[in-house]
């Protein structure tokens, strides 16, 4: 955990415990990396880690400033697992020492693989700050593809002990990542798809390699452009996944993201010209000014901007809010920030008497920050005297976004919703929906929504939705037991650019036919489509059947799958199998894949939208067409 500490408060910046580093021994030989630290070990024999007379110890130069003091006889123990057989070493144990030296075995699976001898180091108890690293300790060992223990002991010590850091484990498995390696992923390699129905009456498909990698899960990194030179009929088919599971995680998750949005959240500041400043790769703050006049500037640095599936994040306005505490004499604040205008926008002056009125408030309006540049909020505290406040807290947060919806038609089966988003991506497109029997008109809408009826209940469950943009997602019904599924992996329907960071082909015109659930769908670029929609018990169907095409097929795919992989057990979809051959990582080598079908789905259960569909992609004769 790193502290950065202003007057009497610290900001705690989140430090990844466990991580891998990549080191190549030839260009052909790789490994990879992975810290155990000392205090995250199982067990240190008879030893209690969280108190520091009996284990667990806090040293500045440590790893994360903890460390583990242990005599002889005491152990570390931790549990990890390899996808494949591979060899594994102890690459490197960092440890301090204050007296005689000590001896360490390590074990793996009960075996002795290597040992280490300490030097004497003296510091009359000083020397257990400063740490040093074995190396290498013992030769590698081949490990079958499972679960394994590593055990560091204590062989020798002198009276007054012995203290390790962390232990370095090397893997020579270039794919192998934390959630794998610290068995936090499980995997079913028996998931297959290979009944698929292969038709030699219609024309097979090319499915196009686009993807990316990133750390951000709401992002779409997953590309798969679908070029079709003559098909016109396609089926798509969202199915409960296969892996056995009874988690639903389900909640969005933004902690690798950037939204280009600033956003500020931290507390006890002591408003001060000569404070340090505070610097993280994230935002820098700045003190200047006199005793009179204060001046408080936050920058915030403007990293490659995450696309996520939501709503224009980047666009949306923010909220700031600063609680003064209760003390101090009155005092006049300026605020201003600087964003995609280039120039500073000020609010007008306000007058503080912290003993009044504590909390205040200031809206800084949509599209107000710039993606590119830069964005600072500066405050100024004036007075005729020293300015003496002190900040409780201060947040910079998006304003709360307005979702208008409208039911667009119902039924004892179906429910269709229209919602007209705040702030939505491509918001000068919008979708004009008709009702092909009331004539009835409904503008401006970004998504439309639609609900089934639940075999074993009177609730609905949503199972379709379409975006103007053109991207359409798929659920099968919610499983019994269950209130809802998250979306997965969704697809881009109509000619698009699957280039482009965020592939789309904007709707203009939607028609609805309730009775038959069919959307005849127009696109602002002339591009018609039919899209029918089909919810059973345990799958959904989505048939699309494209009339009239503008664009060159041979150019522009007439759908891009999206999709989101960050490693395995930590993704939308893992896996692509077309024509039911044999799958291959969805972020693997590969370029070009033919064929009529293809199936996204993941062998290893995702602790990311854990329950989100399966996906079947297939080109279709007119025996099978359903609109």
């Amino acid at each position: 955990m790193l502290f950065i500490k202003v007057k009497d408060y610290s900001i705690h910046v989140k430090c990844i415990k466990i991580i891998f580093l990549l080191s190549c021994i030839t260009p052909t030989v790789c490994s990879k990396s992975f810290i155990f630290e000392a205090e995250d070990s199982h067990t240190v024999g008879s030893l209690n880690i969280g108190n520091n007379d009996l284990g667990g110890v806090s040293r500045s130069e440590a790893s994360g400033r903890k460390a583990v003091h242990m005599y002889q006889g005491h152990y570390l123990e931790y549990t990890f697992c390899v996808h494949r057989e591979t060899n594994v070493k102890i690459s490197n144990i960092r440890f301090s020492n204050d007296g005689p030296h000590d001896e360490y075995l390590v074990e793996i699976d009960g075996n002795i693989v290597g040992e280490y001898k300490t030097g004497t180091q003296t510091g009359t108890g000083n020397a257990w700050n400063n740490y040093h690293s074995s190396g290498l300790v013992g030769t590698g060992v081949i490990l079958a593809a499972g679960n394994h223990k590593i055990k560091l002991l204590v062989a020798v010590s002198d009276q007054w002990g012995a203290e390790v850091d962390f232990i370095l484990v090397d893997v020579d498995d270039q794919k192998l990542d934390e959630l794998g390696f610290h068995c936090d992923m499980f995997c079913f390699d028996d998931i297959t798809f290979k009944k698929v129905k292969k038709l030699d009456s219609v024309p097979g498909s090319r499915f196009d390699q686009k993807s990316f990698r990133s750390s951000c899960s709401e992002e779409a990194n997953v590309k798969v452009a679908v070029y079709n030179d003559f098909a016109t009929l396609f089926r798509l088919t969202a199915s409960n996944p296969k892996y056995k599971t009874f988690s639903n995680n389900r909640l969005p998750n933004y902690s690798g993201c950037n939204v280009g949005r600033p956003t500020l959240n931290f507390s006890n500041i002591a408003v001060d010209p000569y404070e340090q400043s505070i610097s993280t790769n994230k935002f820098k703050i700045d003190f200047a000014g006199s005793p009179n006049y204060v001046i408080m500037a936050v920058t915030f640095f403007q990293p490659k901007l995450s696309l996520t599936r939501d709503p224009n994040e980047h666009r949306v306005g923010s909220v700031l809010t600063i609680k003064f505490k209760d003390e101090g004499a009155p005092f006049d604040l300026d605020i201003s920030y600087l964003g995609e205008s280039r120039r500073y926008i000020s609010f007008d002056r306000l007058k503080v008497d912290p003993k009044n009125k504590t909390i205040h408030t200031w809206k800084i309006p949509d599209h107000s920050w710039s993606l590119t540049q830069e964005n600072i909020v500066r405050l100024g505290f004036s007075s005729s005297q020293a300015v003496n406040t002190f900040i409780e807290s201060i947040t910079l947060k998006k304003r709360e976004t307005v979702h208008n919806k409208t039911v667009l038609y119902q039924d004892n089966k179906y429910i269709i919703e229209g919602t007209d988003i705040d702030s939505g991506y491509m918001e000068e497109h919008t979708m004009a929906t008709k009702s092909k029997y009331t004539k009835e008109v409904y503008n401006n809408l970004d998504l439309i929504q639609v609900y089934a009826k639940l075999p074993w209940s009177s609730g609905f469950s949503q199972v379709f939705s379409l975006y103007h943009d053109g991207t359409a997602s798929l659920l099968p019904i919610t499983p019994h037991g269950l209130d809802w599924i998250p979306f997965g992996t969704t697809v881009v329907i109509g000619p698009n650019n699957a280039s482009d960071p965020r592939p789309t082909s904007p709707i203009k015109n939607v028609e609805l036919d309730p009775i038959n659930m069919i959307f005849e769908v127009e696109f602002v670029h002339g591009d018609r489509a039919s899209l029918s929609v089909d919810a059973m018990d345990f799958e959904t169907v989505l048939t699309v059947k494209y009339g009239e095409i503008k664009h060159n097929r041979k150019i522009y795919p007439l759908m891009t799958v999206l999709s989101t992989w960050i490693s395995d057990g930590y993704s939308l979809t893992d896996q692509i199998s077309v024509n039911g051959d044999t799958p291959r990582k969805i972020m693997g080598n590969w370029k070009t894949l033919y064929g009529t079908s293809a199936m996204f789905y993941r062998k290893c259960i995702s602790s990311y939208h854990t329950m989100s569909p399966d996906l079947r992609l297939e080109v279709i004769d007119a025996d099978e067409l359903v609109i």
